[in-house]
């Protein structure tokens, strides 16, 4: 009975979600793909705070006294892909260990997110045996990446467990310290301390080569570790200012330049009390990196929609536009996967458009749960140049 009385919990939370990105605000989720990165890059993590192979930017938990096995469990409970490139699918292995005398049957295996697949339900698992399974997780936009699937077993009265993370990052990463002495964060959290406006972050390579930081918030950077009369180097401490007159002004993220043409521009989630996002369709992430883009070169960026396969018709796009003058924005093409859809865009600057923008693209969407059109805004960042630049 507590099995079935489990099950039910599980399905009435909707743990269906976006993958949890550490980077959002509580209130904030997000998606992303992900890929290993080399082994030079792995490397190289000590040029930046925080780095350690296999493990992200994240201080590791004080040890604690080993408790006993349980007689059946995952292993392992944490499958950590640390550092992993954007834009790729992820893959794993985990087990169930069966220690006891009697075979165990898997009712259902429930992902936390959309993201993230197992095939468990109605598995067996013999006496004094073990079962391996697969996982695959699928994420796009760079952040810490979480997620975890929970499997209902049939006589246990509490699901087992399996947690995934990993940091999804080009090859330049910045980050913070928002805590004395903490960690060191992908994200800028004002949300808990709101002096964070204002402070620095460290930008560095993950392969240890030199390279240029060329703006800061669209500003021309303010090094505390370096003049520009000395040679580039592969790590930099940066000011960084997000204070704005009112809530409306203030950016969700903060997008640093730099001449690496593997990763012209990154970004850091602000973390603020006014910085939520809370769109009303689920874009697999709040935000699409265009990259550098030119009148003669247009960019191109793509966006996942959740749940755009409805029973009673497709959520459609029927059209994108720019919320900015000098940017013209086009639907180009929107595939559907019998589940979500993948919607691409084409920017092209007009004459006159330069520097780095951070701006929404407007989707105007149907949906057979909606009795009128509407609209909703994805941010998105580029550098607009000349065709001569």
């Amino acid at each position: 009975m507590k099995t079935i009385e489990v099950l039910l919990a599980l399905a009435l939370t909707g743990n269906l979600l976006a993958c949890a990105d550490a980077s959002e605000s509580s209130q904030d989720t997000a998606a992303s793909a992900v890929a290993p990165l080399d082994s030079s890059q792995s490397d190289a993590l000590a040029q930046v705070p925080g780095a350690r192979p296999g493990q992200g930017a994240t201080t590791p938990p004080a040890r604690r006294p080993a408790a006993p096995a349980a007689p059946v469990r995952v292993e392992p409970a944490l499958v950590n892909f640390g550092f992993v490139a954007p834009h790729t699918d992820l893959s794993a292995e985990a087990k169930i260990v069966n220690d006891t005398d009697r075979p165990v049957r898997v009712l259902r295996a429930v992902p936390s997110c959309q993201c993230t697949t197992v095939d468990l339900d109605g598995k067996v698992i013999p006496a004094r045996d073990s079962l391996t399974f697969p996982l695959a997780m699928k994420v796009s936009s760079t952040g810490v990446k979480m997620a975890d699937v929970r499997l209902i077993v049939e006589g246990l009265d509490t699901p087992l467990r399996v947690e995934l993370r990993a940091e999804v990052v080009y090859s330049v990463r910045a980050v913070a310290q928002n805590k004395p002495g903490g960690s060191w964060d992908p994200f800028i959290d004002a949300d808990t301390d709101p002096s964070r406006v204002r402070g620095e972050v460290t930008v560095g390579t993950l392969d240890g080569k030199p390279f240029r930081v060329l703006s800061v918030g669209a500003k021309p950077p303010q090094f505390l570790d370096w003049d520009p009369s000395q040679p580039p180097k592969a790590s930099y401490r940066v000011r960084y200012d997000v204070s704005a007159r009112d809530c409306d002004s203030m950016p969700r993220y903060l997008i640093i330049e730099t001449d690496r043409e593997d990763a012209p521009l990154i970004d850091m989630r602000v973390r603020h009390k006014c910085t939520h996002i809370r769109p009303r369709i689920q874009f697999a992430e709040f935000r699409a990196n265009a990259g550098v883009i030119s009148p003669g070169k247009p960019g191109t960026f793509e966006i996942e929609i959740k749940k755009a396969v409805m029973p009673r018709g497709n959520l459609t796009v029927q059209r994108v536009t720019s919320t900015r003058s000098d940017i013209v924005a086009e639907l180009l093409e929107q595939k559907f996967d019998g589940e979500n859809s993948v919607v691409t865009v084409r920017l092209t600057p007009k004459a006159g458009a330069s520097g780095v923008l951070l701006f929404p693209v407007r989707f105007d969407l149907t949906s057979p749960e909606e009795a009128r059109p509407f609209a909703e805004d994805l941010l998105v960042y580029c550098k607009a140049v000349p065709d001569d630049a």
